[in-house]
């Protein structure tokens, strides 16, 4: 009998990351992931930038997701959907609306959680 999976977050726009608040036309390019401790992270470059991302999760059953930008000289925009049903939280930077805005030494390492919520 297959195993049923629970779909907890589905990501419904293109990728999260932004150097200016409005700006889409970044250069994203996969080059791989590791597994530490059984949980992925991923190895992706951003422009000329280099990204690690390592997916967890907590006590509560969120999604952690654990960011380290190398390199990084300007300001960054994380920006999610509205309505996805995913409550976000951060460890740095400041929430305007559903785009979080992180100076350059925030994003050397920081973390959102995504709260399943009733949206």
């Amino acid at each position: 009998m297959p195993r049923l999976e629970i779909v907890f977050y589905q990501d419904r726009m293109s990728f999260p990351f932004k150097f200016d608040e409005d700006e889409s036309d970044l250069v994203v390019e996969f080059k791989g992931y590791r597994l530490i401790e059984g949980f992925p992270e991923f190895h992706y470059k951003m422009n000329d930038i280099y990204v690690f991302e390592l997916l967890t999760s907590n006590k509560q059953g969120s999604l952690v997701r654990r960011f380290k930008f190398q390199n990084m000289i300007q300001d960054l925009w994380f920006i999610h959907g509205d309505g996805d049903g995913i409550g976000y939280q951060s460890n740095k930077g400041i929430w305007k609306a559903n785009r979080l805005k992180l100076n350059a030494k925030e994003t050397a390492d920081f973390t959102i959680t995504m709260l399943k919520s009733d949206l």
